[in-house]
């Protein structure tokens, strides 16, 4: 499980609507198999 740090970049996304986004899915899974320090926050 992915625990945010100091170090951490969060990218975002803006627009309207974003409830159906998978984007926050796709991203952070990418992020994670690759040992990013992302959090993708809509």
């Amino acid at each position: 499980m992915f625990c945010p740090n100091a170090d951490t970049r969060f990218v975002t996304l803006y627009g309207n609507p974003l409830k159906q986004t998978l984007s926050p899915l796709l991203h952070n899974t990418v992020f994670e198999s690759k040992n990013m320090n992302n959090l993708y926050y809509p």
